[in-house]
C-alpha cells in the first residue's frame, strides 16, 4: 500500500477530520484515511495511484483548502 500526505487548511476540530475522512474514502483506490487538524494534514493509504485533481475537489467542495 502507497500512502500520501496532502496538507489541509481549514479544519477546526474531530467533526472536520472525520467529514474529510468520510468524503476521501469514497473515492476508488483509498484504502485508509486519517485526518489531523492540530498538523492539517490529511494521511491516504492507497491501494492504487488516484486523481489528485478529484482528491482536491473532493476537500474543497467541503470548504476546507488544500494546500499544494
Amino acid at each position: 500500500m502507497m500512502e500520501i500526505v496532502v496538507k489541509v487548511r481549514g479544519m477546526k476540530c474531530r467533526s472536520c477530520e472525520e467529514r474529510v475522512e468520510k468524503a476521501v474514502k469514497e473515492i476508488y483506490g483509498v484504502e485508509e484515511v486519517k485526518a489531523d487538524h492540530n498538523h492539517d494534514i490529511v494521511t491516504i493509504g492507497l491501494r492504487r495511484d488516484i486523481d489528485l485533481e478529484e482528491l482536491k475537489r473532493k476537500i474543497d467542495d467541503l470548504g476546507y483548502e488544500v494546500i499544494d
